[in-house]
């Protein structure tokens, strides 16, 4: 039996890689703070996506088809107080000089850019089909006949 696999008699790990033993760590950490247990986090991070894992999705979605899909409003909501509280956290630390947080700061103001580039790159995508939506309708030379029709409001409902 390997020495990651668990034991007959008591269910319990043995020595891990060093990899693993730090992503192990990282997730106890993160799930601690969110006031789960360990075996609970590392659980909840294979069921359940996460949003920033579910924005990413919601991106990639909107870069591959054509139209303009759903805004995604309780998502980005959801996104935006997760990153307040991630800024206001690497604040304190910083504020306070905390000097054995530094590792944390670093993997804290990485991930926040992250999430940012993610949360950029998605808005980019939604303006620039709004952009060519708006740009197609107003190119049309009928432009009573859309508004009589009412899809002038459809685009402009979809869009935000």
């Amino acid at each position: 039996m390997a020495e990651n696999d668990h034991t007959e008699s008591g269910g319990q790990r043995g020595a891990t890689s060093g990899g693993d033993a730090v992503i192990d760590s990282i997730i106890e950490h993160f799930g601690v703070e969110a006031g789960i247990g360990a075996e609970s986090a590392r659980d909840a991070a294979h069921t359940t996506p996460s949003p920033l894992a579910q924005l990413t999705q919601a991106w990639i979605n909107e870069r591959a088809t054509p139209e303009l899909l759903p805004y995604e409003r309780q998502l980005m909501a959801t996104l935006e107080e997760q990153l307040v509280a991630q800024v206001n956290k690497v604040d304190r630390w910083r504020d306070q000089a905390m000097e054995q947080h530094a590792l944390e700061m670093t993997l804290y103001q990485t991930e926040v850019e992250r999430v940012r580039f993610v949360l950029r790159s998605y808005l980019r995508t939604r303006l620039h089909k709004v952009g060519s939506i708006y740009g197609s309708i107003l190119a049309c030379s009928d432009m009573e006949g859309m508004r009589a029709g009412g899809r002038l409001a459809y685009c402009g409902a979809r869009a935000l």
